[in-house]
């Protein structure tokens, strides 16, 4: 990916920046490289997007799915050359008005509860989490689209009692947020901090998580505590990875659920680029994704796009002005998604892929299981309190990245600064 090297010039007379729709000058400081182009958006060629995504998912015939969330909707992006046709943004789930309703229907046809995470399977179709906004036995479920536009309810009660290996319908969720595959169905509850797998009509277990959100688990340790995991996705060997924003950390867990840190060191900042990922800051980690050269790219509440190489060196490529709500990748192009702009940005990527797995992950549909009765106890799983010993998410030091980017060029930035608003040249 080709980088500039920002010289910044900066005439102080006595105003803010900002005023005018550019980043602040903190995010100018820190972004090492152009911000990508946006695709979709107010802004973007085609001056139209969705308004709140919290969400996006590649699909293998190139399209990229949205969770609009206010606006209760699916969206689908196809640029026209990825996928056809295009350039259109189309509506794939909801009506615009929050509910349950549909399930054995038209997605277009059917009510959503204000969807967050969103995944993409083999044959196109897709999986949304649904958030606990709604009113009391709403939300709280994971719904899925099949190919022909079906919708179904796959997890979820509506409730927050949780049960652990019982049919998955017949579960709650606290906040079911994140949703990714690996042979059956990922999802990282931040108000429960466990992450749960089922499959289709089977049942559901905990695979990370004790169910607690704090105090914070050392690695190595089973059941271990996570601290609000805010994304999660399965890393090209297999394994199930996730961001604890709490935690400020990145961490994967193995079969048992003992956790390895690849990310962080605890402390909530941004400092380390240029050095191994492990012993950097992290300041309240959102999302998550990782491209086909093997880096990671983890979204940051406070607007950056943090970095980890293959080797695990950690570097800043963007800032942007407010949080990042999302990020998917595909073979050549990070998306990210910045729900405070409408906007979703895209990235172009390189590289060569690393080793995979033999064998792609499909989804495994479990018999249709005997009825089994659902949970009556009304217990609600811990909500994520963050502890006296996890520094807020407000960086306090604004220290340039380190490192050097490959492919360097150099761009002069100047910022000027006066009592009215600002404008960049």
């Amino acid at each position: 990916m080709k980088r500039l090297a920002a010289v910044m010039v900066l005439v102080l007379t006595g105003c803010s920046v900002g005023q005018t729709g550019l980043h602040p000058l903190a995010a100018i400081r820190f972004a090492l490289s152009p911000l990508p182009p946006q695709v979709l958006g107010s802004n973007s060629p085609f001056g139209f997007g969705p308004t709140d995504p919290q969400g996006l998912a590649v699909c293998p015939d190139g399209s990229v799915f949205i969770a609009d969330h206010r606006p209760v909707r699916i969206r689908r992006w196809c640029d026209g050359v990825a996928c056809t046709p295009g350039p259109a943004l189309i509506t794939v789930a909801g009506t615009g008005v929050q509910g349950e309703s549909g399930d054995g229907g038209k997605a277009t046809d059917a009510q959503i509860t204000y969807p967050f995470g969103i995944v993409c399977d083999s044959t196109n179709g897709f999986y949304f989490t649904e958030s606990n906004e709604g009113p009391f036995g709403s939300g709280r479920r994971v719904r899925y689209v099949d190919p022909s536009g079906i919708i179904s309810t796959v997890a979820g009660n509506g409730t927050a009692t949780w049960g652990e290996m019982i049919p998955a319908t017949g579960a709650g969720f606290a906040f079911p947020y994140a949703v990714t595959l690996d042979g059956g169905v990922d999802v990282a509850d931040i108000g429960a901090c466990r992450v749960a797998r089922f499959m289709r009509g089977g049942t559901i277990r905990t695979v990370a998580g004790s169910g607690a959100c704090s105090p914070a688990s050392p690695d190595g340790v089973t059941p271990a505590n996570i601290q609000v995991p805010r994304a999660v996705t399965i890393r090209h060997d297999g394994t199930l990875c996730f961001v604890e924003q709490l935690s400020n950390k990145l961490r994967c867990a193995d079969a048992s659920g003992a956790l390895t840190t690849l990310a962080g060191n605890g402390f909530a900042s941004d400092t380390g680029d240029g050095g191994q990922a492990v012993n950097a800051t992290l300041n309240a980690p959102t999302q998550l994704a990782q491209s086909s050269d093997g880096s990671w790219w983890i979204g940051q509440a406070n607007g950056r796009v943090r970095r980890i190489d293959p080797s695990g060196v950690i570097t800043t490529p963007w800032a942007f002005s407010t949080q990042v709500t999302a990020l998917a990748a595909s073979a050549t192009t990070l998306y990210i998604a910045i729900a405070a702009e409408g906007a979703v940005y895209a990235a172009p990527l390189g590289g060569t892929p690393p080793p995979t797995r033999t064998t792609t992950p499909t989804i495994a549909i479990a018999p249709t299981p005997s009825s089994t009765p659902r949970p009556t106890n009304t217990v609600i799983p811990p909500t994520a309190t963050p502890t006296s010993s996890v520094p807020t998410a407000t960086p306090t030091n604004m220290v340039a990245p380190t490192g050097t980017p490959s492919a360097l060029s150099e761009c002069t930035v100047t910022i000027t600064v006066n009592p009215k608003p600002c404008v960049a040249r």
